[in-house]
């Protein structure tokens, strides 16, 4: 066993033969990591400290080494009543554990435990949570400099409005309200603490000249929330760009080829992608209601009629816009660490497990930080015994556990969100809905910007931003009965706009959320769910001996010929019909194989939906996914231990998932190949384990040069099989959009190059088995072996002809920075969750 590999089952063995409860009353075996530690705090001295080499500080990435080696530290509840009480409430008392800094807060009411969490959190997190007030409000180029404008238009383009949050939050029962407030509270009194002392204070705020440091408010909170929201829970963006290769397809090759391939290529339900709940579990229809009036008969959808969408010109142009805007957000998001989706789970009920006992593990796929995205705490009131992890400046335990009971979630990756087309008069001030005319809400914001001083290069790597537009940068922001305008209006007064079941649901998701957390038996969990709107997947396992999924969320019911795919035109004619009943969505208790596995994919049989990201690619939930090792995992090692569950995430984390289905391909097409390269690469080939973490660490290469030939052999495969179909829409449903114009997971921290994370690669694994309706890969021997030739000839002109020398860098998993602090990065790129946690409900009894 490797080194590693072997430290990793030590500690989990270490918590397997901990005492059965870590303290009264916990009926649970836990353990979880929080890389790159707990705290993210530096001050001045201790960024000097850093930067020569030194420790930044107590528990800022004493984790680190632990995630990387898949190992876990204790997650057993500490128990309540200890510690020190934080200025200004003595009905809380604040203790943290020696050993990784966690806080353990206690309080005399749930609301004295929420002003703790507020202080801790600060303690550990403040400039962190400063970064994330900015993006809520859209003011994040206050703080940064011009860096941050892209992220405060958007921002500042789709957001609710104060008078929207306010009107939500006003909405929520007076717990929920006190909870909020005395979160605020408390972080303020820290804020208070360390004020104007530089000795205390977070290195940022001076180096930033961010002084002095701003009280926080409840909207603040609310502001970051909903933008968390929209990221995490929020889905089916892209329909602009799907528009537009759709048009594409028509005018090339008519209606009736086209239909066939846009099908293929974004198919609303694959019969053939894999499920959480197998079909002996139940299926669960999506449902459609009413249908639009059309005399178009070229195709089953009203929404796929010329008439109903703007010309190619203009929809093209639309489209662009969005791409553009959210190729710099994207790259923004990358640099401070805004996280990604893509995130997995494991429920395994006492049928598979060594000991009987029903065990989960959740790994949420945010991204790299330092400090992370996660911030870990336990928490005693009167109405609550919990401990696992909140986002920083969101008071929620989002995955962690109670005395009985364990959650974890994903994202749904589920269109809750439609773009529909708003015809506006020439003026571009009304538009027709329902047979009314209703005037377009409008107006312009300036976005302030402020540069950096000099002091805070260090920050920035020595490389200033560019000087703050002068003037102020303007945003228009338009809203509709629909929703906000995210395009347009263009030359036809086309505005494009997106409703959303985000709005006005935010808080009450968060509510519905936070009261799970609190359930102690499976049936109870399951029905506050029922108030979820936002799209997320949520896995239960608990001494009551239940494990059990739900697929969560508001889904909207469209008219059955309608194509959420493309824009819908928003004379009120494809409104939404209502919304799928909460018992109607995919759940299961108990599982009949006895295990369920997540990686954000389809969750049942018969649900379906439109799967695309900004850009109009799509291709989540299509024939081939991550899902599919992660399962064959599961049952490998089963009967699974509780050391066994921690060491799955390993069993996958290397796997390149476009290897496990195209290499066997490959591999016999170059069979009879006389080429003296593509011979001498069939041997690397033929003993490469599709796998990417055999690596020469000192060169930082790969030991085989069978990794970069296969990567290159997937995008020229994808050209050729491609490109005489989509023209110049190819490489972004291929996902080649990286700046060397290669698909490398470098550019993307949620690891695309291990995944099929896009419809150009999608369509041909399900055209490999013959599941799509037209032939794109014909004559497939021909076509893989072109691919190997064009691969061959790329690699040649760039390292030589010597196969043997052919290589590229190994992709790394790198921190990336969210103020002073810096972290190396994990060598190599795993594809696994940015916190891990795993639990076994050792209190359980055994169900047959």
């Amino acid at each position: 066993m490797p080194r590693r590999a072997a430290l990793a089952a030590a500690v989990l063995a270490s918590l397997a033969l901990a005492p059965a409860a870590g303290a009264a009353g916990d009926g649970l075996r836990a353990g979880s990591a929080v890389p790159p530690g707990q705290s993210g705090n530096t001050t001045l001295a201790g960024f000097a400290a850093g930067q020569a080499g030194g420790s930044y500080g107590p528990h800022t990435d004493d984790q680190h080494k632990l995630y990387e080696g898949f190992g876990y530290k204790s997650m057993q509840f500490v128990g309540a009543g200890t510690g020190v009480s934080p200025p200004g409430d003595s009905n809380v008392k604040i203790a943290r554990d020696a050993g990784y800094g966690v806080p353990t807060i206690t309080g005399a009411t749930d609301g004295d435990a929420f002003y703790g969490i507020g202080y801790a959190m600060a303690q550990d997190r403040l400039f962190q949570m400063e970064v994330f007030r900015h993006v809520g409000h859209g003011t994040l180029a206050e703080l940064i400099g011009s860096g941050g404008l892209a992220m405060d238009e958007e921002v500042r383009r789709v957001t609710e409005g104060q008078g929207a949050l306010e009107a939500e939050l006003n909405r929520l029962p007076a717990t929920a309200r006190l909870r909020l407030q005395r979160f605020v509270d408390g972080i303020n009194a820290y804020i208070d603490q360390v004020q104007g002392n530089p000795a205390t204070m977070p290195a940022e705020f001076t180096l930033l000249n961010d002084l002095p440091i701003q009280h926080f408010s409840v909207a603040d909170i609310v502001g970051f929330g909903e933008y968390a929201g929209r990221f995490f829970g929020e889905f089916g963006h892209g329909e602009l760009g799907a528009a537009a290769t759709y048009e594409h397809l028509v005018a090339r090759f008519g209606r009736k080829k086209a239909e066939k391939v846009f099908h293929d290529l974004l198919p609303l339900n694959d019969p053939h992608a894999p499920t959480s709940i197998a079909a002996r579990d139940g299926r669960f229809p999506r449902h459609t209601r009413g249908h639009v009036k059309t005399k178009y008969r070229g195709s089953r959808y009203a929404n796929h009629d010329p008439a109903a969408l703007a010309p190619i010109s203009q929809i093209s142009s639309a489209a662009a816009a969005v791409d553009a805007r959210q190729a710099d957000l994207a790259a923004l998001q990358r640099r401070l660490a805004l996280p990604r989706f893509g995130s997995n789970a494991v429920l395994a009920s006492g049928r598979l497990t060594k000991d009987h006992k029903p065990m989960i593990y959740g790994g949420p796929q945010t991204g790299w930080a330092v400090p992370g995205f996660f911030w870990e705490v336990e928490i005693h009131s009167p109405v609550r015994s919990q401990r696992g992890v909140m986002v920083p400046a969101i008071p929620l335990i989002v995955i962690g556990r109670n005395a009985r009971a364990a959650w974890t979630v994903t994202s749904a990756l589920d269109a809750n969100a439609d773009t529909f087309v708003e015809q506006l008069n020439k003026s571009n001030t009304t538009y027709r809905h329902r047979g009314r005319t209703l005037t377009a809400s409008h107006h312009t914001e300036s976005i302030p910007c402020k540069n950096p001083p000099t002091t805070a290069l260090p920050l920035l790597s020595g490389m200033p931003p560019s000087p703050c537009p002068v003037p102020d940068r303007k945003v228009d922001v338009w809203r509709t009965v629909h929703g906000p305008g995210i395009a347009g209006p263009d030359a036809g007064h086309h505005l494009y706009v997106r409703q959303s079941v985000v709005d006005n649901r935010l808080l009450k998701s968060l509510v519905a959320w936070d009261d799970a957390g609190r359930q102690t038996n499976v049936h109870t969990f399951g029905r506050t769910l029922a108030g979820m709107s936002l799209g997320f997947n949520f896995f239960y396992a608990g001494d009551d001996g239940h494990i059990a999924y739900w697929h969560t969320g508001a889904y909207p019911i469209r008219p059955r010929n309608a194509d959420p795919t493309l824009p819908m035109p928003g004379d009120g004619r494809y409104d939404w019909r209502g919304f799928e009943r909460f018992r109607a969505q995919p759940h299961v208790i108990d599982p009949k194989r006895g295990f369920l596995v997540n990686w954000n994919n389809k969750p049942s049989v018969g649900w379906w939906s439109k799967n695309l990201s900004t850009g109009g690619e799509g291709g989540i939930w299509g024939d081939q996914w991550e899902s599919v090792p992660l399962a064959a995992a599961v049952l490998h090692r089963k009967p699974i231990n509780f050391v066994d569950l921690g060491q799955i995430p390993r069993d996958v984390a290397f796997i390149d998932n476009r290897a496990r289905v195209f290499l066997p391909g490959l591999r016999r097409a170059l069979k009879k190949t006389k080429n003296p390269q593509l011979v001498k690469m069939r041997g690397y080939l033929r003993r490469w384990n599709g796998r990417r973490n055999q690596i020469d660490k000192k060169a930082m290469t790969y030991r085989s040069p069978a990794v970069v030939f296969f990567d290159r052999f997937v995008e020229k495969l994808m050209r050729d099989a491609e490109q005489p179909l989509l023209g110049t829409y190819w490489a972004e449903n291929a996902g080649l959009d990286s700046p060397m114009g290669h698909l490398r997971s470098v550019d993307n921290l949620a690891a695309p190059t291990y995944k099929f994370e896009y419809a150009g690669e999608q369509v041909l694994a399900a055209a490999l088995h013959g599941h799509t309706r037209y032939p794109w890969l014909r004559h497939r021997n021909a076509l893989f072996r072109r691919a190997a030739r064009d691969a061959a000839k790329e690699l040649t002109a760039e390292q030589g002809s010597d196969p043997s020398k052919w290589n590229e860098p190994v992709e790394t998993g790198e921190f990336s920075a969210q103020g002073a602090i810096s972290v190396h990065a994990l060598v190599p790129l795993p594809n696994r969750g940015s916190y891990a946690q795993v639990v076994e409900a050792i209190a359980a009894r055994a169900r047959p």
